[in-house]
């Protein structure tokens, strides 16, 4: 016998419960197999963009932040990077144990054959802060006198976007 023939056997209730029960069947297999994933597709990509939407906040505050620093920042004080060095070691007291000063190509090398390690620190903080001069090579070498030092500095200022 056909399917068309139990088909047509059947009784209107009878059909009835079979085409619920193909649709329970299809729901049921429907549910797991296309639903869920699709839900869960979605709750993914949520939370994606949220944590998307965190990091764009943080980079904007940091922008910000960024934009504020720079409006913030001090001026350069003596274009010269010589004349800087020497104005703050002298400022210090310590422009007599200058040994050399060379200037060139936006650095500028320092050399004290010798200077109280209790000295050069400050020297440094403030050639940093008030002229932002920035070591970017030292050689110390320890002198024979207990806190004292040969100090070979490069100073230069931060490159400029």
């Amino acid at each position: 016998m056909s399917p068309r023939d139990r088909w047509s056997r059947l009784s209107q209730r009878e059909r009835v419960l079979v085409v619920l029960a193909v649709v329970v069947i299809v729901f049921g297999a429907g549910w797991p197999l296309l639903w869920q994933p699709i839900t869960h597709g979605l709750d993914l990509r949520a939370r994606e963009v949220d944590a998307l939407g965190a990091r764009t906040r943080a980079l904007r505050q940091a922008a910000e932040e960024i934009a504020v620093l720079r409006r913030n920042a001090k001026p350069v004080r003596t274009a010269d990077l010589r004349s800087a060095v020497e104005q703050a070691s002298a400022a210090r007291g310590l422009r007599n144990l200058l040994t050399s000063i060379d200037a060139s190509e936006g650095r500028v090398r320092l050399t004290f054959a010798a200077i109280d390690i209790d000295a050069l620190a400050p020297l440094i903080e403030a050639l940093g802060r008030d002229e932002l001069l920035f070591v970017r090579e030292a050689t110390l070498v320890a002198r024979v006198e207990p806190g004292t030092v040969r100090a070979e500095l490069t100073l230069a200022r931060p490159e400029t976007r």
